[in-house]
């Protein structure tokens, strides 16, 4: 969620948009991009953004190579902070149980979803916008609700759509959370998106809810600090 409370800098050169990068609100350094014809000066740019922004720290996904190159030349130290799905494989799998509902969630379920929210949601704020764009399924069984499912476009214009989940305490380790993450998965795909997702590094769990739900565990989120 940084991403869409971040700020945005352009990154000038010659009178062409050579580039950009992105800071969140606490500081960190979240994306830094620069096109092909000016990749020569990619890292003496990024010193000097580290310089003038005095930033020091940034998040990095280990697919960005540019990022990944400069960070690695500049850090002190490195450490992993999640895991990263970017590719999902529709594996054979049980049938979702009749008896499980699934529906749209709307405005009068988000004060259950506040309830057991577990910071999927980083403020009250935000589940209500996705409830809104009805960007949140939930998964019912008998009128109790078993855990809901949801998804965001990443960038506009884009097809990559993030997905996530939360299973009730009472019903985990039931293998409710994979049949929630694949059906999103499925849904986007019948909607011609690409599902990603991710976890916390340190969250054996569900990591392993994603993999038996198909998605593959090639990439990583890095936390770099500079001097």
């Amino acid at each position: 969620m940084k991403v869409h409370d971040s700020r945005a800098f352009v990154i000038e050169a010659e009178d062409t948009k050579a580039g950009y990068f992105l800071i969140g609100l606490d500081g960190v350094l979240l994306e830094y991009f620069v096109i092909p014809a000016y990749i020569h000066n990619a890292g003496a740019w990024f010193c000097e953004i580290l310089q003038r922004c005095r930033i020091q720290k940034a998040l990095c996904k280990s697919f960005d190579h540019t990022l990944l190159a400069c960070c690695l030349d500049h850090q002190v130290s490195v450490q992993v902070g999640g895991i990263l799905c970017r590719e999902w494989m529709d594996r054979p799998h049980r049938k979702i149980e009749s008896s499980l509902a699934i529906r749209i969630a709307r405005p009068e379920d988000v004060a259950h979803i506040i309830a057991i929210n577990e910071e999927v949601f980083d403020h009250p704020d935000q589940i209500r916008d996705y409830v809104q764009n009805e960007r949140v399924l939930l998964f019912e069984k008998k009128s109790l609700l078993i855990g809901f499912g949801l998804y965001s476009r990443v960038i506009p214009g884009r097809p990559e759509f993030d997905i996530g989940m939360l299973v009730v305490p009472e019903f985990r380790r039931s293998g409710y959370g994979s049949t929630i993450i694949r059906y999103m998965a499925d849904f986007c795909r019948k909607q011609g998106w690409r599902p990603i997702c991710g976890c916390d590094a340190a969250n054996i769990g569900s990591l392993r809810c994603l993999q038996n739900a198909g998605f593959i565990a090639r990439y990583r989120l890095l936390g770099f600090t500079f001097p």
